[in-house]
């Protein structure tokens, strides 16, 4: 009877023990056992919601993204406006070689901001250069990595067939580690050479990136040099569901130098040099075929910004989507889990009166005296 009424005791103490961690977690389940098929329901919803927040976390970066590049194209949109009115301001006009070379020093500092923009970065990544996310789409730049095993092309553009090109490469403190004269010149259009990796000394250069400037002379007249593209076709995607992506135009060349389109950078040097020609009679026939093709590159851009209108569409409409799916999941699992305080209150009260009686009656009944238990 002794051995009865003390498992007796140990089962309620249990219960009480269950009751009163109910009450303090506010949860009806605290472990496997306590329902072991609303437990595997929950870690069920549990993992669906944390796929789900990946899906969120996706959307809210996409949407960042596309935003950042609309007003990325925007304000080269507005350059490149910027550019034309400058231009046509000196076509046609009487003003002094000046004032015309003011207008092409204002070109090229134009030509500066919208290279920068073109290499705009989200994150630690450049969104214009495909897959090659840690390489600077436009601009003139050189890799050595591998221990020196891996050298970079030499890659520029020219607006005009040069005789005389002349290319300094430089490190990352700015310092001329190597100067090359590039026999036979260049053509216009792109140019590319490989490089040896040696400064002028013949030692081998240290891995890092190295920018180099360009100077090129056709019978003795500059030709501008303008930047060439460093990436790759690659898109940037986004998983926002189950077999679900959003893939993103991520080819810098697909927006600023088209195949069949118009090569902005080329056309910007080449005002430049419209606006430096001593002939102006020629300079301003120059300056109107630049002028028309800016007017071409601006409609290609607006057509590129259009892309993100159905992108945009998409992302929100999937962050909807999620929202509502995460708070139903939400609800489920706190109609398994959560427990009803109310009840469980009572019925903790209820759990304590009979302890209390099925200790009071065991003292009644089981009081051996002192010869009973010598016997």
């Amino acid at each position: 009877m002794s051995n009865a009424v003390i498992q007796q005791l140990r089962r309620q103490n249990e219960m009480l023990f269950e009751a009163q961690n109910k009450i303090a977690s506010g949860k009806r389940l605290n472990k496997p056992s306590d329902n072991p098929a609303g437990m595997a329901q929950v870690l069920d919803y549990r993992s669906k919601l944390l796929n789900i927040e990946q899906y969120q976390e996706n959307v809210q970066r996409g949407k960042t993204l596309v935003e950042a590049n609309e007003l990325t194209l925007e304000l080269i949109d507005e350059l490149i406006g910027d550019t034309a009115e400058i231009a046509e301001t000196y076509r046609d006009s009487n003003l002094s070689d000046g004032a015309r070379t003011i207008g092409a020093d204002a070109i090229r500092d134009m030509y500066d901001q919208i290279v920068q923009l073109a290499n705009s970065k989200f994150g630690n990544n450049y969104v214009f250069s495909g897959h090659q996310t840690d390489t600077p789409p436009f601009g003139h730049g050189v890799e050595i990595s591998d221990s020196g095993a891996t050298i970079g092309d030499i890659e520029f553009g020219l607006t005009a067939d040069a005789a005389d090109v002349t290319v300094e490469i430089r490190n990352a403190n700015n310092e001329v580690v190597r100067t090359i004269n590039v026999g036979g010149g260049g053509t216009a259009g792109a140019n590319a050479f490989a490089w040896d990796g040696l400064d002028d000394g013949g030692a081998g250069l240290a891995d890092g990136h190295y920018s180099f400037t360009i100077t090129a002379l056709d019978a003795g007249s500059p030709v501008e040099d303008y930047a060439t593209y460093h990436g790759d076709d690659g898109e940037m995607q986004f998983m926002i569901g189950e077999n679900l992506e959003v893939s993103m135009d991520a080819d810098g060349r697909n927006f600023f130098t088209p195949t069949g389109g118009v090569n902005v950078f080329q056309v910007l040097k080449e005002l430049v040099e419209a606006l430096e020609n001593p002939d102006v009679e020629a300079g301003n026939r120059q300056i109107s075929a630049a002028v028309s093709e800016l007017d071409q590159a601006h409609t290609h851009l607006q057509n590129k910004r259009t892309e993100y209108l159905p992108k945009l569409y998409q992302f929100g409409h999937s962050d909807n989507h999620w929202t509502q799916i995460s708070q139903n999941l939400e609800t489920a699992i706190a109609d398994i889990e959560e427990a009803d305080l109310t009840q469980t209150a009572v019925e903790l009260q209820r759990l304590q009166l009979a302890y209390e009686a099925t200790i009071a009656t065991a003292a009644e009944i089981l009081q051996p005296g002192l010869l009973n238990f010598l016997r």
